[in-house]
């Protein structure tokens, strides 16, 4: 007898067996029970022997309950909405744990809008499973479908892994206990917490080696817990973001992020403690966002740009371009952000000075003269000397970007300034200096310099 009830003699029952069937929720019955039957399209409750493939769509009884005994196995969750007439309802699985023997996809939708499914049941893998949350469009035309996994990912028979893939956005807010790799190849993964190798559960799993602590990440990844830290690996094998969601929020990363010419970008309100190594090869590092991402390692020599489109990137050290430092040995720095209303600061907080000739570059949107870059030292009767070039951007030429020198600690700009671009000391007891011009006074000048 086949997945469907059908008396198959042979060699054909065993390949059906093998290839799986899909069973599809139709609500039909008197409960949510996934055991009733009548819940199926057909009438038929799905085999137990991990063969099945489960698929729910429409809008009759969307919180289906598994009450299959607990660690039966299914081959795939399907959550097929697409926003469709008919097909429009949130889907919540709940009820006893499953073994899941495949993968979950949810179907990226027809109609304009987002729909968010979610799976509460606890999740054992017998394998490493992809999660696909599907997505197309943008803005107005954006048909996304979103998944959260609010049940605890554990695994059996191995240490087994979780790969994101499509567009959407996937959320892990369980204890989640797997061992293996999480991988993150497009799309967003929220999740709210993480902890060191070998201590225990989070929602990127309990893995115990550093091998299988690796987070590789070709997407973006969004910390939306409390201030923590880690010692956990990132691997880029894409250009990726790093979000902390909550401004008041610090995650530390301890463990390094690594490419082979991939960049990463720190994004939202919150702020990033970099203790790790940040060996990128040829890429860069860029913060976008009004948080602060602090650089602390000494000798990163990725040679990529340094960019602070918004927010704060906060370093105690510098150098040349090409000698390794907190922000690599690439030549040049890009403050700003071409066409958006943002100012972004690289803060200096060397306690014995510092000096650097790397180019410095401003970018702005329309002609403002409010934003564009701003260059703190922070630490009184020291001395940060930029002997680079400064110039608008190249998408600032014609727009007069501004940037701001501030700080208690003093500063001189002894490079060419080119172009037009809008210099002022506005803030802090310390003294800016552009060579072979007058000292800008520490209050803020009614005569900005302009060079």
């Amino acid at each position: 007898m086949n997945a469907h009830g059908l008396i198959i003699a042979g060699m054909a029952s065993l390949v059906l067996a093998a290839q799986g069937a899909t069973f599809t929720w139709d609500g039909g019955g008197g409960d949510n029970n996934w055991t009733t039957a009548a819940n199926w399209s057909g009438d038929v409750a799905p085999a137990s022997d991990g063969s099945s493939v489960l698929a729910f769509t429409g809008e009759t009884r969307p919180t289906p309950a598994n009450t299959f005994a607990t660690d039966t196995v299914f081959a795939g969750i399907n959550l097929l909405n697409d926003r469709s007439s008919g097909k429009t309802a949130a889907f919540t699985l709940s009820g006893n744990r499953i073994v899941l023997g495949g993968n979950i996809v949810a179907t990226v939708p027809t109609v304009n809008g987002t729909l968010t499914d979610t799976l509460s049941l606890p999740i054992m893998l017998n394998g490493t499973r992809t999660v696909t949350a599907n997505q197309s469009g943008s803005g107005s035309t954006l048909k996304a479908h979103h998944l959260v996994i609010s049940g605890v990912i554990g695994e059996t028979g191995g240490s087994f892994g979780l790969t994101k893939t499509g567009g959407g956005n996937l959320t892990l807010n369980g204890a989640n206990t797997y061992s293996g790799q999480t991988t993150v190849n497009s799309g967003i993964v929220y999740f709210n917490s993480i902890k060191n190798i070998g201590a225990g559960a989070s929602s990127f799993g309990a893995p115990v080696t550093p091998e299988l602590a690796v987070i590789t990440l070709a997407g973006r990844i969004s910390y939306t817990g409390g201030t923590a830290a880690t010692d956990r690996p990132v691997l880029l094998t894409g250009n990726g973001t790093m979000d902390v969601s909550n401004s008041g929020t610090t995650l530390t990363l301890n463990g390094g992020i690594t490419s082979t010419g991939q960049s990463i970008t720190f994004r939202s309100g919150g702020a990033f403690m970099v203790n790790g190594k940040l060996d990128l090869g040829s890429g860069g590092v860029t913060r976008t966002d009004p948080g602060t991402v602090y650089l602390a390692y000494p000798e990163n020599a990725f040679s990529g740009q340094l960019q602070v489109s918004h927010g704060v990137i906060s370093i105690a050290s510098i150098a040349d371009s090409g000698m390794a430092s907190p922000i690599g040995t690439g030549s040049t720095i890009q403050l700003g952000q071409n066409g958006w209303n943002t100012t972004g600061k690289l803060q200096f907080t060397g306690a014995a000075g510092g000096a650097c000739n790397r180019t410095i570059r401003i970018e702005t949107t329309a002609d403002t003269l409010v934003y564009g870059g701003m260059i703190e030292n922070t630490v009184a009767g020291q001395m940060l000397t930029l002997s680079g070039p400064v110039s608008p951007g190249p998408s600032s030429v014609t727009r007069n970007p501004r940037l701001q020198l501030v700080g208690a600690g003093d500063g001189e700009l002894s490079g060419v300034i080119s172009g037009s671009i809008k210099i002022d000391k506005n803030a802090g007891a310390g003294t800016w200096i552009l060579s072979g011009a007058t000292p800008i006074p520490a209050r803020p000048s009614s005569r900005p310099a302009r060079c």
